[in-house]
């Protein structure tokens, strides 16, 4: 507004320029958000994935010290996961990279700055462990997955104090994200079960 405002000052015939279209969010995404407390989110993110098993993940973070601490927790959890940001070296963030791209990592956890540009195939899933703090970020974000006419899931998890953020979101995006429960351990253990069958029945139809 700020600028808005000097613009009229000073300038004549002015025009504003938006970087992002009308259609904020692709239509391919499927957007969910949850009210999660900080000490809960690691714990949700595990069950997110549980019931929905995507084949590769992407969790954005808002401070590279938030990077650390997810990929370790996640590591410790058992999950295949890695991490970049700004004080990984070039060439270790490549390396990383290469490892997601070619489905050797099945997560990525990462900054918005480290991760643009990024242009991976096949993220099944967007987590937002922080709500963006600007709700261009939050585009940018679940952006990488859906791609090339594929469906995909952007997940957010909403603190309190993440409330106001979450709305700013509602209103720049003006796309359907609905608020859901996180799964509860029964159906994360249903959902595993459900597998299990599917891969025997599988086996008993196609194999030897």
């Amino acid at each position: 507004k700020t600028i808005i405002n000097i613009s009229k000052k000073y300038m004549k015939d002015t025009e504003v320029v938006s970087v992002i279209t009308e259609d904020q969010s692709n239509k391919d995404i499927t957007q969910y958000y949850y009210q999660v407390s900080d000490k809960n989110k690691v714990e949700a993110v595990g069950r997110l994935l549980h019931v929905y098993n995507p084949k590769l993940t992407l969790i954005f973070c808002n401070t590279k010290r938030k990077v650390d601490d997810v990929t370790r927790e996640l590591t410790k959890k058992g999950y295949n996961v890695d991490k970049i940001h700004g004080d990984l070296q070039q060439t270790a963030r490549l390396h990383v990279l290469n490892k997601f791209h070619n489905g050797v990592l099945d997560i990525l956890v990462a900054t918005d700055v480290a991760a643009r540009g990024l242009d991976i195939k096949n993220v099944e899933a967007v987590i937002n462990y922080d709500t963006p703090e600007k709700a261009e970020y939050y585009v940018h974000r679940i952006g990488r997955t859906g791609r090339i006419g594929n469906k995909g899931y952007a997940f957010t998890l909403v603190s309190k104090r993440e409330i106001s953020r979450i709305n700013s979101i509602f209103t720049f995006t003006k796309a359907t994200i609905k608020k859901r429960n996180i799964p509860t351990p029964e159906k994360v253990i249903r959902v595993k079960q459900e597998k299990q069958i599917e891969e025997i029945q599988n086996i008993i139809d196609n194999e030897n």
